[in-house]
């Protein structure tokens, strides 16, 4: 299981394991990487999750995660913050497993390689943990402030017909993967 929830300054959290490792080790020393180049990497669908936190309803869930569309998303991995550009979401029916709500979606993302490439790992079980980046704000400080998780896994890569662009990218899309994709990830 990648996500829990945990107490932190008296307020049940949702966060994964690999980023209550790096609040604990780097703090605020965690550095903010730069940004993609809008103008040179390549456009890719991916698939993932949308967890709010603990308390928020299904609609205040879906104006949260549109809100985050075509803005920038962080995602931490050790002393490093990795910026994701994401343009456009799909949200699909949200689901209910036990007490939590989760959205299944397909998005519009630009990010360096490595990150793309993790995103898409399919020997990994574990998803991009992402959260909508608030300038001014720490990333230690985005997370514990964060209204919900966007867990990205699984890049489309059968795209046929040119590269992924942001005029037609909901074409390529497969809802039985972005649904499939969203109930694996834990």
């Amino acid at each position: 299981m990648q996500y829990a929830l945990i107490e932190i300054q008296k307020r049940m959290l949702l966060v994964a394991a690999n980023e209550m490792q790096s609040l604990d080790t780097y703090h605020d020393a965690i550095a903010e990487q730069d940004k993609p180049d809008e103008t040179q990497h390549p456009y890719h669908v991916c698939y993932g999750c949308y967890m709010p936190q603990r308390g928020i309803d299904e609609d205040k869930a879906l104006e949260d995660f549109k809100a985050a569309r075509d803005h920038w998303i962080g995602y931490i991995q050790q002393e490093k913050c990795h910026i994701i550009a994401f343009h456009d979401a799909e949200p699909m029916e949200p689901e209910r497993m036990g007490r939590a709500i989760r959205i299944p979606f397909a998005a519009l993302v630009q990010a360096h390689a490595p990150v793309i490439e993790q995103i898409g790992d399919k020997a990994s079980v574990q998803a991009v943990t992402g959260f909508l980046r608030y300038a001014g704000m720490s990333p230690a400080t985005n997370i514990l402030n964060r209204p919900g998780v966007i867990a990205l896994k699984g890049i489309e890569r059968r795209v046929k017909d040119g590269p992924v662009n942001p005029a037609d990218w909901r074409k390529h899309i497969d809802r039985d993967r972005a649904k499939r994709t969203a109930r694996a990830i834990k």
